[in-house]
C-alpha cells in the first residue's frame, strides 16, 4: 500500500527547507569566497616573493602552506554555518593527521625539510645545484620548491623531482653563489715522453685560452706533476674560469690537448695488458 505524504509532512518538511536553506547558501558563499580569497593571496605572496630574488624560494613555499591552512579553516567554517556540527569533524580530522603522519614520517620529513630549506636558504629558484656525490649525484637549475618536492631541470632538459628530506642528509653544491669556478683537468703522457714539453704544450693551450682566467685574487692556473701511475705520468692542470664558460672550456681543453699531444708525437697512454705466449718443448720421448 504506497503511503501519500501528509499536508503535515509537507509543512515540517517546507519550514525545515527554509529554515536551513539560508544557511546552506551562506556556508556555499563563504566557501568560495574564502577559495578565491585563499588564491588571491596565493598569488599576491608569490608576486610579493619575486620581486626580490633572495626571498622568492621562502615565498612560494609560504604561499602553498597558507593556502593549505586557510582552505582548511574555510571548510571548517563553511560547514558550521551550515549546521553541521564541526566538532566530531575536527577531532576526527586530527585523528586523521595524526595516523597519517605515523604512516608517512617521511611525508612529515619532506614537510620539515621544506620549512627549514625556506627558512635557511641553501639555494633558490634559479640557482643551479648539486645533490649528492658520486653517481647517484643529481645537478640542475631548481625551478621550485614545493611542501614535500623540489624540482630540478637537468641540462638534458629532464625535470626531476627530489623529496625535501634527501638535501637534509646529503651533500648539497651551490655553483650559483660563486662567479667563478675550478676545473682540475688531468691528462697522462707516456713514460719515454719529455715531461717539459708536454708541460710547455699545456701551458701555452691556457696561455691561448681567454675563458681560462689568469689570476683571480692570487689563484692562477697551474701545472703540476700528479702521479706517476701504473702506465703514465699524470699531468694536473688546474685553473678557474667563469661559471658561464665552464663547460665549453673544459671541452676546448680535452681536445686541443689530445690535438697538441698528437702534432707533437707524444703518447696518451691506456690501460692494456700485454701476454706473452711461449712454446714449451716436449721433452717427453
Amino acid at each position: 500500500m504506497k503511503m501519500e505524504p501528509s499536508k503535515h509532512d509537507i509543512l515540517i518538511f517546507s519550514e525545515m527547507a527554509i529554515k536551513h536553506v539560508p544557511s546552506i547558501l551562506i556556508g556555499i558563499a563563504i566557501f568560495l569566497i574564502g577559495w578565491i580569497a585563499a588564491s588571491i593571496i596565493k598569488r599576491s605572496i608569490i608576486r610579493i616573493g619575486r620581486k626580490s630574488p633572495s626571498s622568492e624560494t621562502a615565498a612560494i613555499f609560504l604561499a602553498h602552506l597558507s593556502y593549505v591552512g586557510i582552505m582548511i579553516v574555510i571548510v571548517l567554517t563553511s560547514l558550521s554555518q551550515m549546521g553541521i556540527p564541526i566538532t566530531p569533524i575536527s577531532s576526527m580530522l586530527a585523528g586523521i593527521l595524526v595516523g597519517v603522519s605515523m604512516s608517512l614520517k617521511s611525508s612529515v620529513g619532506n614537510l620539515s625539510s621544506g620549512i627549514v630549506i625556506a627558512m635557511f636558504k641553501p639555494f633558490q629558484v634559479g640557482e643551479f645545484i648539486t645533490v649528492g656525490t658520486g653517481s647517484s649525484a643529481v645537478s640542475g637549475t631548481v625551478e621550485g620548491i614545493q611542501l614535500f618536492f623540489s624540482k630540478l631541470r637537468t641540462s638534458d632538459g629532464r625535470e626531476v623531482s627530489i623529496p625535501n628530506n634527501l638535501f637534509m642528509s646529503r651533500e648539497i653544491g651551490n655553483f650559483t653563489n660563486n662567479e667563478y669556478r675550478r676545473n682540475d683537468f688531468i691528462v697522462g703522457i707516456g713514460y719515454h715522453n719529455d715531461l717539459q714539453q708536454a708541460k710547455d704544450i699545456l701551458q701555452n693551450l691556457i696561455d691561448s685560452d681567454e675563458r681560462i682566467l689568469k689570476d683571480i685574487d692570487g689563484k692562477q692556473a697551474i701545472i703540476r706533476t700528479n702521479e706517476l701511475g701504473t702506465d703514465s705520468v699524470n699531468l694536473l692542470v688546474r685553473y678557474w674560469t667563469k661559471r658561464s664558460d665552464f663547460t665549453e672550456a673544459n671541452w676546448m681543453l680535452i681536445e686541443y690537448t689530445k690535438l697538441a699531444f698528437d702534432r707533437a708525437g707524444i703518447n696518451i697512454p691506456y690501460q692494456q695488458r700485454d701476454v706473452h705466449i711461449h712454446q714449451a718443448s716436449n721433452t717427453l720421448q
